[in-house]
Parts: C-alpha cells; structure tokens; sequence
C-alpha cells in the first residue's frame, strides 16, 4: 500500500502524523521549502517516506523519516 501516485497516498491515514512524525504530505512541503520542484510521493508507508522529485533540473528519488530528515538521494 501507498505505492503510485494515487494507491494509498490519499487516504486519511497518511496526513495524520506517524508515532509523533510528521504526516507525508507534512514531509512534500518540506521538501518543496528546501527547493525540490515537483515533489510527489510515492511510498507514504512509515518508517520512511519516498518522493520523486526534481532538484537543480534532475529528477531524484528522496527517500527521508517519518521528521522529514533526507536520509538519501538517488
């Protein structure tokens, strides 16, 4: 569950924040703060979060925890 865009990403469960976390739409804006363009996630399934995104014009993988701390890029 929560793999694609649609999947389980919109259900209530995944904008309510994880053990204390930060909820995954929480976690999108974040990262849109930190200049990543066209964040979407993916993968919403706590303990970690995976997003597509876009930053300096390539498109990444952003894999952070439930805080919303980038634990990769790739």
């Amino acid at each position: 569950p929560g793999y694609g865009y649609g999947g389980g990403y919109y259900q209530p469960i995944y904008d309510e924040p994880y053990y204390g976390g930060k909820s995954c739409w929480q976690v999108k804006q974040k990262l849109k703060m930190m200049n990543f363009k066209k964040v979407q996630p993916y993968d919403c399934s706590a303990p970690t979060y995976r997003f597509s995104a876009k930053k300096n014009g390539n498109h990444v993988t952003v894999k952070t925890n439930v805080w919303g701390n980038i634990l990769a890029i790739y």
